[in-house]
């Protein structure tokens, strides 16, 4: 593997990674990832290390200070077409979200930039995502600071030729309003998603996970 490709930033992302790959044991691993809040490309550099050579990568960052993999995109994927204030955190631009913290005003944590957003449908529909020329199997990976939700229900569709997903979901209050697990669940349901594991919780205080 390259230098670039064992860059770790984070014990969650290392653990989670090596459970999805215990997980994918008796299934082909991905040869498209779409990776949604890619940020610096953390986790697929590090499914890369069990993924084929080929693998193609096609990462959804708004954040344009921040440079992940593959073929990238600018835009905040949503379930609707249109564009919305984007909070940069002033004093970590790692990460980012299109719904910050109800009790901390914008004017003072945050750098705020408009992007342009869009249901993912959208975007094929109009052939700005080769979607057709996908390889299967296909991973969707989505962690996008509590929008989780809105990015599934933006695939609409497409969701049938989509193999794996992914995803990060919060267990906070800030986060519950888009992040609701039952919820998504069964959106996923319908999709003929049936069979999922936790790959990773992170416990910040007693009890119930943070996510």
């Amino acid at each position: 593997a390259s230098p670039a490709r064992l860059s770790f930033d984070s014990i969650n992302s290392m653990t989670t990674a090596w459970n999805f790959v215990e997980t994918m044991d008796a299934h082909p691993l991905p040869q498209t990832i779409i990776d949604v809040g890619a940020n610096r490309s953390q986790m697929t550099r590090l499914l890369l290390l069990n993924c084929p050579d080929e693998t193609s990568i096609f990462s959804f960052e708004p954040n344009p200070n921040l440079k992940p993999l593959g073929v990238v995109f600018n835009i905040a994927l949503a379930n609707r077409d249109a564009s919305s204030k984007f909070f940069i955190p002033k004093q970590d631009d790692g990460w980012a979200t299109l719904h910050p913290a109800e009790h901390e005003p914008s004017n003072e944590k945050y750098r705020v930039i408009d992007v342009e957003v869009s249901r993912f449908e959208s975007l094929v529909e109009k052939g700005r995502f080769p979607w057709k020329e996908m390889r299967r199997p296909v991973l969707l990976k989505v962690d996008t600071e509590g929008n989780e939700l809105p990015v599934l229900q933006g695939f609409g569709g497409c969701l049938n030729e989509v193999d794996f997903v992914m995803l990060e979901v919060g267990n906070t209050d800030r986060e519950t309003r888009d992040s609701d697990l039952f919820e998504i669940l069964r959106l996923l349901s319908g999709f003929g998603f049936d069979r999922s594991r936790v790959l990773y919780a992170a416990h910040d205080v007693l009890g119930a996970p943070a996510y």
